[in-house]
């Protein structure tokens, strides 16, 4: 394209990703080679995943050590998010990834719905 400067790429150490919600959850599904599933330990438990129409993912780059966190969160509703981060023990204050909310879109989008925001607060967010 005409007048635009090439985008330089970096080469990275790790890429994690972790889907947050997807619109299928099997918790009986085996392990496979470079993936580690959720595993259910208590199938009486309330707080299990949940799926519904959309996707979400928390992805992880590590470079010389540095890790940064980006959360795409195209699902459906704040309360799923909400719940599957508490579930798999995501963190916004215990990673680079700060609380959903305060973002591009409304924060009331995921509001104290989501334990993470409500442990950390609203900040900017490099929510997509």
């Amino acid at each position: 394209m005409a007048g635009r400067s090439p985008i330089t790429l970096v080469a990275v150490d790790a890429v994690e990703v972790k889907i947050i919600v997807d619109g299928f959850v099997d918790v009986l599904m085996a392990d496979a080679p470079g993936v580690e599933r959720y595993r259910a330990s208590d199938w009486g438990d309330r707080d299990q995943l949940l799926a519904e129409h959309g996707f979400a993912a928390l992805v992880t780059v590590t470079v010389d050590g540095d890790r940064r966190s980006i959360l795409y969160d195209g699902g459906l509703t704040p309360t799923v998010l909400g719940r599957n981060l508490d579930v798999l023990g995501v963190r916004a204050a215990d990673s680079s990834i700060p609380a959903p909310g305060g973002s591009a879109r409304s924060s009331s989008r995921l509001g104290p719905s989501c334990a993470s925001h409500r442990q950390a607060g609203p900040t900017s967010s490099p929510r997509v």
